[in-house]
């Protein structure tokens, strides 16, 4: 069955989990689960259920492995493996 995002907000963790299980995916579904915020390391959207526990400095963290992502996809901009890279890289932009 096809993924389904009816609106503008989507979580990329829970889009992952429904293509791996070939289910329909609708965000939504219980908004207990609010928007958590857009990942200052991986650049995405993500729920409040998927949001990095151990925040640092307020910032916006998603729950993924961000070294692995960001050795997976070094060629995408604005991407960062950990948040000291991150506060490196925008203290001197």
């Amino acid at each position: 069955s096809s993924i389904v995002v009816p609106n503008d907000f989507a979580c990329h963790i829970c889009r992952k989990i429904a293509r791996k299980k070939g289910i329909e995916y609708i965000h939504g579904r219980d908004w207990s689960i609010a928007p958590g915020g857009h990942c200052v390391l991986c650049n995405h959207e993500y729920c409040s259920s998927h949001a990095n526990k151990r925040r640092r400095e307020g910032m916006d963290v998603c729950e993924i492995s961000h070294v692995a992502y960001f050795r997976n996809h070094k060629q995408k901009p604005n991407i960062y493996p950990t948040v000291d890279k991150y506060l490196e890289a925008t203290r001197t932009s």
